[in-house]
Formats: C-alpha cells, sequence, structure tokens
C-alpha cells in the first residue's frame, strides 16, 4: 500500500468490508451445512467484534448457535464433526 493510498483508506470502511467478507462465509456454511445438521428452531448469533460488526486483521469468528427450549438434549449434543472442517488449525 502505498502512502497515498494509506491517507485514503478509511479504517471504518475497513472493518465494515471485512465484516461483509466473513457474513457471506457464515452464510454459506449455515445454509450449506449447519441449519440442515441442527434442530428447527436453532439460530446462529454472532457475539464479539463479529457481534459488534468490527472484524480487525487477525480476529477470531465469535458465534453461539442456540436451541430453543423443545431441543432434546441429543439434539444439542451433535458434534462439531457434523459441521464440517474446524476455521481453526
Amino acid at each position: 500500500m502505498t502512502t497515498a493510498e494509506k491517507l485514503r483508506f478509511d479504517p471504518t470502511r475497513g472493518l465494515e468490508d471485512r465484516t461483509l467478507a466473513v457474513d457471506a462465509q457464515v452464510l454459506s456454511a449455515w445454509q450449506g451445512r449447519i441449519a440442515p445438521a441442527v434442530p428447527e428452531g436453532a439460530v446462529l448469533v454472532a457475539v464479539g467484534g463479529y457481534g459488534r460488526r468490527q472484524l480487525f486483521p487477525y480476529s477470531d469468528i465469535d458465534l453461539l448457535l442456540l436451541f430453543g427450549p423443545r431441543a432434546q438434549r441429543r439434539d444439542r449434543g451433535f458434534s462439531a464433526a457434523a459441521l464440517g472442517r474446524r476455521a481453526e488449525g
């Protein structure tokens, strides 16, 4: 990045752009893998920097998967393997 580019860079817009990019990945994972594997009525909630829409470089992505009161214990206990590979190495 040149000095001129650094002077024009809007950090707030950069955080928003990063969050939008992660939104697209999370939505794709939700629709393609997560939602079909969890009980109906479960919701995925972003928390932390992601929930505030402030993803800095190297930020982790904090997500909560919440189940309704009618979910059976067996439904709550599905493994991370059902969600596919983990993002963390």
